[in-house]
């Protein structure tokens, strides 16, 4: 028995288990459709595809969907081709976030079996859900109950604007990235 304590062996069967529950999931969804255009684009797929690479050199298994006029299925981050989707889906429509937040919340709800832990990564234009976010406040919460939720805001247009997301205060954590650092230098 002390020869397999010293050898740390004696722990061996509670290692044997179900490897895939040990796991945790980055979930990145990303904004699409009429209000990301341009610059918005441009930084919201590559933050995308930035977030996937660093999340997977830290171990976690990656899924990535899009939000826009309609959700679209979660796909892995583990191939050239999930790179190729990332930079040419379009979705020509105006967003439905109610819709969006709602199928997020019932995709958690399918992976919390297989994961012992999901962080979800927004990536989101600042007007996102600005108008009715109070009539979802109840999807914000269990989001929020049920994973790690946090948002980077894309802020396009003037230079100075220091004004808060509307929707900021419904995630854990909320960055704000600025269009205007494609251009600097």
């Amino acid at each position: 028995f002390m020869h397999r304590v010293i050898n740390r062996e004696a722990l061996y069967y509670g290692r044997e288990g179900d490897q895939k529950y040990r796991r945790s999931l980055a979930f990145i969804v990303t904004q699409t459709g009429m209000e990301m255009l341009g610059d918005s684009d441009i930084l919201a797929r590559g933050l995308t595809l930035t977030l996937a690479q660093t999340m997977t050199r830290r171990g976690y298994d990656v899924s990535q969907s899009f939000a826009g006029s309609e959700w679209t299925r979660p796909a892995a981050m583990n191939r050239p081709a999930d790179v190729h989707r990332v930079l040419y889906y379009r979705d020509k429509e105006w967003l439905h976030p109610g819709e969006m937040l709602k199928a997020a919340l019932e995709q958690v709800r399918n992976w919390k079996e297989m994961y012992r832990d999901i962080c979800i990564f927004w990536i989101l234009s600042e007007h996102w859900d600005a108008d009715h976010w109070a009539s979802h406040l109840e999807l914000y919460q269990e989001l929020n109950a049920r994973a790690g939720n946090q948002a980077w805001f894309i802020r396009t247009g003037e230079k100075g604007n220091k004004q808060t997301p509307a929707t900021a205060k419904q995630f854990r954590r909320y960055q704000i990235v600025e269009s205007e650092m494609l251009w600097r230098d």
